[in-house]
């Protein structure tokens, strides 16, 4: 069975959030991550942003109640 979600290998990126060097476990569409990271992006121009184990949590957390909310197909 294909894998679902790439997982990045630990010397492929580094985590794309200001002041983080640790390395990416994950990439996301930029346009999702932007106003969910507090941090901010070292640069919002590219269209995918690796982020490491920490900022991941961290956006599924920001995330959550949206993420259910689209899975059960409800509209705000």
């Amino acid at each position: 069975m294909p894998e679902l979600h790439h997982r990045m290998k630990p010397d492929e990126a580094v985590c794309g959030v200001k002041g983080c060097e640790k390395a990416a476990v994950r990439s996301l569409p930029t346009k999702k991550v932007s106003g969910n990271i507090a941090a901010g992006l070292k640069g919002e121009e590219a269209r995918r942003t690796p982020l490491c184990k920490e900022h991941y949590r961290e956006y599924k957390r920001a995330t959550k109640d949206e993420r259910l909310t689209d899975s059960l197909g409800w509209q705000r």
